[in-house]
């Protein structure tokens, strides 16, 4: 064998090792991505079971609520010291011969329902009342107790269905004559944040800090400014402020209340904590 057939054999063995490399790369390559496309699949069909799961849940959930009433509403009879006597009336979709029909009731915070019977006032409509504590938040059911009982699905009462929602705080901060976090409210006729339906002018404004366990009442100065427009009208705007110096409470500030009377005596008090910046507190 001369040397040039030699060198084409040493050449042919190195092209077949390297097809031979090429092939198994290859095959290794379709492999990972046969196992990338099976997991993909496998990730899909999981997600879509996920997804039905979760429609199938949401319809059994709508499927499965109660619709015993047709509405529920609330109105303040009366204004005590630190509550308000509601009344309730609620309007059923059906009553069964023999029942009696429930408003039960508790605080969010207990377990315990407490109870009072529902008085027919005409067909299908019915009437009660209950102490609503201003310091509490509710939840509440409508109950039909007889032959056969049936109860409707557990609500949350929103006090601001039934007084005047307030207007949004403001906040700022001054250091003359030491360092003073500043809190207040805006309200006119015409704000957006109110409830037209319920609007009710405010009387009185506090700011309670609850410093190192113990309340601490500021009472916001009360003056009036007037707001101009671009077409060179105006309003009167009434302006609840106070400033509250920051030694009072450094270090030691648990939460902060608003609380608020309007003229015709209705009161709320709302926890402001969350609405000021950490920035203008500290």
């Amino acid at each position: 064998m001369n040397k040039y057939t030699k060198i084409g054999a040493i050449l042919a063995g190195i092209i077949l090792t390297f097809q031979s490399v090429v092939i198994i790369n290859i095959q290794k390559r379709v492999k990972e991505f046969e196992n990338i496309s099976e997991e993909i699949n496998m990730q899909a069909s999981s997600l879509i079971n996920d997804v039905s799961t979760q429609v199938k849940d949401a319809i059994h959930e709508e499927l499965g609520k109660s619709y015993l009433t047709k509405y529920v509403k609330f109105n303040v009879n009366k204004i005590e010291k630190d509550r308000y006597i509601l009344d309730v009336r609620v309007e059923m979709s059906k009553v069964s011969k023999d029942s009696n029909v429930y408003f039960m009731y508790k605080d969010i915070k207990d377990d315990t329902w407490e109870e009072e019977l529902l008085t027919e006032e005409n067909n299908l409509t019915y009437t009660t009342q209950f102490d609503y504590k201003i310091s509490s938040e509710y939840e509440y059911k409508v109950v039909l107790k007889g032959d056969i009982s049936e109860s409707g699905d557990i609500a949350q009462i929103d006090k601001y269905d039934f007084i005047p929602y307030p207007p949004s705080i403001s906040y700022g901060e001054s250091i003359e004559n030491g360092e003073h976090l500043i809190l207040g409210i805006r309200q006119n006729k015409y704000d957006t944040d109110m409830n037209d339906e319920i609007y009710e002018e405010i009387e009185s404004v506090d700011m309670i800090l609850n410093i190192d366990g113990k309340e601490k009442s500021y009472k916001c100065k009360h003056s009036i400014e007037d707001i101009t427009y671009e077409d060179k009208s105006t309003i009167k705007e009434d302006v609840f402020e106070v400033k509250i110096p920051k030694k009072d409470y450094k270090d030691k500030l648990e939460n902060m209340k608003m609380k608020i009377i309007y003229k015709n005596g209705l009161l709320d008090i709302k926890d402001i904590t969350s609405e000021v910046e950490n920035s203008y507190i500290n």
